[in-house]
């Protein structure tokens, strides 16, 4: 199916919480049980919406700040590959920017402007 804009912007979330982190070996955000991290994805209020994506990607920032440069080298298991910090990277950056692409258009089919195109 297609993710609503909230859907969209919680599974960003969500990467800053557990993706991103654990994808270069560090820890993931304590979120509760599965239930708890689950009901977070279902979130409709856009303050509450904005307040966790502040939350994730500062939880992938200090995680991320913290880890021993010496173990980036390593490749590790990312979605059932081998992938070094490099392809990792990458893969993130990519997948971030497809949610963004969706935001767009998003934006577009209800003739919202991005400021970039203003």
């Amino acid at each position: 199916g297609v993710r609503s804009v909230s859907e969209v912007l919680m599974l960003a979330a969500m990467e800053g919480y557990s993706f991103i982190p654990t994808s270069f070996g560090a820890k993931a955000a304590d979120l509760g049980s599965r239930e708890e991290a689950a009901k977070l994805r279902t979130l409709t209020d856009k303050a509450q919406i904005i307040e966790h994506l502040n939350k994730g990607f500062a939880h992938a920032k200090k995680e991320l700040e913290a880890l021993d440069p010496a173990t980036l080298t390593a490749k590790r298991k990312v979605m059932g590959q081998d992938r070094s910090a490099a392809d990792v990277a990458l893969f993130i950056g990519g997948d971030l920017h497809e949610h963004l692409g969706q935001m767009i258009a998003y934006a577009r089919m209800n003739h919202i402007v991005p400021p970039w195109s203003k």
